[in-house]
């Protein structure tokens, strides 16, 4: 008469054994003395899936408590079934938003998040941020990869990734026409903006606020007069 085997098995804690992550389990049944463990039939609850494997992983999609029952069998045929529930910890949802991503001129980064968290780590370019909320300078054009890792209160993990366009600043440029005083003196902007297009155009001339693409203004003297452009992109940049 050949020994029955006693099944057992564990679950890794979180972050394995959250929703949308492999959830590691581990074969802990007692060795045989008079014989050898040769089988693994794992069932995880609810027609979701089987393993024969000794030590398998398994992804849930869905939080949750879930029966899983192991099945172990010996090279004698001898056989030993356990079943239990077991939960699966909710894996927290991530996002970011950023303002205007501008070359030198701070961006700022804003995390969206589904529950409570522990810890955030962000990396973006070559430098690593922890706060919730970070801002960050670019110095050079071009894109760059930015990746937020957060670990729930419940130790669950959960990563987002984007690629962020930083675009060639903008040179602001204009041209004036008919520059004469008591007439309407035409201001141009001229700025070239290959990769980030000119959106808005602000003026300020003589301390008169005006804006559009195209103004025009009637200076009654002659003389030197400030005159301010500001162009805005399609990116935000100014």
């Amino acid at each position: 008469i050949y020994s029955k085997p006693v099944a057992s098995f564990s679950l890794a804690l979180p972050p394995f054994s959250c929703s949308g992550s492999p959830a590691q389990f581990t074969d802990t049944t007692p060795a045989l003395t008079d014989s050898n463990l040769t089988g693994w039939a794992w069932s995880f609850g609810m027609g979701l899936g089987t393993s024969t494997q000794r030590n398998p992983s398994f992804t849930f999609a869905q939080a949750g408590s879930y029966p899983v029952e192991l099945t172990i069998t010996s090279d004698q045929g001898c056989f030993a079934t356990l079943t239990k529930s077991i939960t699966i910890q909710q894996t927290p949802t991530v996002d970011f938003t950023n303002g205007p991503s501008c070359r030198n001129q701070r961006t700022q980064f804003t995390s969206i998040t589904s529950a409570p968290i522990k810890s955030f780590q962000w990396n973006i370019g070559v430098n690593t941020y922890t706060t919730a909320n970070p801002s960050h300078v670019f110095v050079t054009a071009g894109n760059s990869a930015v990746q937020v890792r957060i670990v729930a209160q419940n130790d669950c993990v959960s990563t987002i990734s984007k690629s962020i366009t930083i675009p060639v600043e903008l040179s602001p440029e204009f041209t004036v026409g008919n520059a004469c005083a008591g007439k309407q003196i035409v201001f141009s902007n001229s700025t070239v903006a290959p990769n980030d297009p000119v959106r808005n155009v602000q003026w300020i001339i003589n301390n008169q606020s005006l804006q559009g693409n195209t103004v025009n203004l009637v200076l009654a003297n002659p003389g030197n007069y400030p005159v301010r452009m500001v162009v805005a992109g399609q990116s935000g940049c100014t």
